[in-house]
């Protein structure tokens, strides 16, 4: 039994490399293979120059709001530093937790 599965699978093998000899080539069967050059399109159209313009605004935007919450983020830090010895325990907590959630935002 193990012998005739053996030369099952040889027999398989051999008529797939039997099967490889005989089938044409890429060019025979009219197979066409073309590349876009995405960045080229981009930069040389109308409507990708747009698009490249409105993403530049967009992360534009992102990056001053992350600045302005980073700079909110840094003046709650030092008031916290600077005012939270004479805070009452849960006005000092509630600061706390605003600052934990606004560095999580900012991450």
């Amino acid at each position: 039994m193990k012998h005739w599965i053996n030369m099952t699978i040889i027999s398989l093998w051999l008529g797939g490399f039997a099967f490889a000899a005989q089938a044409p080539s890429a060019p025979e069967i009219g197979v066409r293979i073309a590349f876009v050059d995405t960045l080229a399109v981009l930069q040389q159209t109308e409507e990708g120059r747009q698009e490249i313009s409105r993403i530049e605004q967009l992360v534009t935007q992102k990056q001053q709001d992350l600045q302005s919450q980073s700079t909110e983020l840094q003046q709650l830090r030092e008031r916290f530093l600077s005012q939270g010895h004479a805070l009452n325990p849960e006005t000092r907590a509630e600061m706390q937790r605003s600052i934990e959630e606004k560095e999580r935002h900012v991450r």
